[in-house]
């Protein structure tokens, strides 16, 4: 396999991952309930999980 080739079968693989990935975390958030989150909850739960962390504002 030429050097090229394998890049692009690489960039394939990762890039399936990847939306497989995707797929799964969005069927996990409909399980959930988490697709129906509004703005205001997914900053609540950030700024909750910055707070245990102390990570601050980052």
């Amino acid at each position: 396999m030429t050097r090229p080739a394998r890049e692009a079968f690489l960039t394939a693989l990762r890039r399936a991952r990847a939306m497989r990935a995707v797929a799964q975390m969005q069927t996990r958030a409909r399980e959930t309930g988490a697709d129906r989150m509004t703005l205001e909850e997914i900053n609540a739960e950030i700024a909750a999980v910055r707070s245990q962390r102390g990570s601050g504002d980052r």
